[in-house]
């Protein structure tokens, strides 16, 4: 039985024993169709690894308290969820350079604390779990800071940015609207006032980042949300051409287990290939997860994407296009 239906069975028990209604393993067994047995289970749970003060009254032939300001523990997370917890830490602490960790630290002590029916070991489960990147751009942790503020508070955010595309540095004032991770990098989604467009920012580009006193409204999501997930990889846009590549029966033993976009769809291949098809707005990044499977990967279409695999395979060869 899942925590979710066992804690459902704990909170009406502790609710009908505070109203002095006197439950029962019986009572408790017909109110969640679930055996005496089980029932019994989870009043001596209650009592035994949760220190509620219960005492049987054979006159009433139920439960009551005897000390009548007695909580359950205020928080509640199943084993899986604070499991879940820690990796979502390690994650936090990698893309943040540590920022993450005084704040996560202390609500980790106080979440495993109030939850210590639980058989976990925080520092334990650190070492059993991890993450890595291939690639990690950590940002700043005043500017991690100062982005999440501002994006909370719906307040504007001015930042010195360093462009990789151009080599330059600008000082702009923009308005978050989202922050999402990708790829071992945190990415800001802000209307730029100096551009008057919505653009993607990386918070490891900001060499400075400062939340303004000024606030904004925000805009609506159907403004930004192509910025997001609506084509394959960073590069987005509402504009998408159609990628299909296929894959040799050997690497789609591989192929077969990933999902390089939500709107994916697989074609099998009675030889054992596997065609994959998914919307791209922008082919650059695309280029170089193809070139990485060689000679295990045909680009079907675009043309364009073929023209630019063999330019840039002639290029890795020496070969002059």
């Amino acid at each position: 039985m899942s925590d979710t239906r066992a804690l459902e069975h704990y909170c009406w028990f502790h609710q009908q024993t505070r109203q002095r209604a006197y439950p029962n393993a019986t009572t408790l067994a017909a109110q969640f169709e679930i055996s005496t047995r089980t029932a019994q289970r989870r009043i001596e749970t209650i009592r035994d690894r949760f220190g509620a003060p219960l005492e049987y009254d054979h006159q009433h032939k139920g439960y009551s308290y005897t000390d009548h300001s007695y909580q359950l523990p205020p928080l509640w997370l199943s084993q899986n969820e604070l499991l879940c917890w820690l990796i979502a830490r390690n994650m936090l602490e990698s893309a943040t350079a540590g920022h993450a960790s005084r704040a996560l630290a202390a609500f980790e002590t106080r979440l495993f604390r109030e939850n210590s029916i639980h058989p976990l070991n925080p520092q334990q489960l650190r070492n059993l779990f991890s993450s890595q990147y291939t690639s990690l751009a950590p940002c700043n942790p005043d500017t991690f800071n100062a982005a999440t503020h501002s994006l909370l508070l719906s307040r504007t955010l001015s930042i010195d940015y360093h462009s990789p595309q151009d080599n330059q540095h600008t000082t702009r004032t923009i308005e978050p609207h989202h922050l999402f991770h990708y790829h071992g990098a945190w990415i800001l989604v802000a209307w730029c006032r100096l551009r008057h467009q919505w653009r993607q920012f990386h918070l490891a580009r900001m060499t400075s980042a400062r939340m303004e006193p000024e606030t904004f409204l925000p805009r609506p999501a159907e403004q930004w949300q192509s910025l997001v997930n609506h084509a394959y990889g960073l590069f987005q846009g509402k504009l998408t051409t159609a990628v299909r590549l296929r894959f040799s029966p050997e690497t789609s033993r591989w192929i077969r287990e990933q999902q390089w976009h939500p709107a994916q769809t697989m074609r099998e291949e009675t030889c054992g290939a596997v065609e994959l098809s998914f919307p791209v707005a922008d082919l650059r990044e695309i280029k170089m997860r193809v070139l990485s499977y060689g000679a295990e990967v045909e680009v079907l279409e675009p043309v364009e994407l073929r023209d630019m695999i063999l330019a840039e395979a002639k290029k890795m060869v020496g070969e002059s296009e």
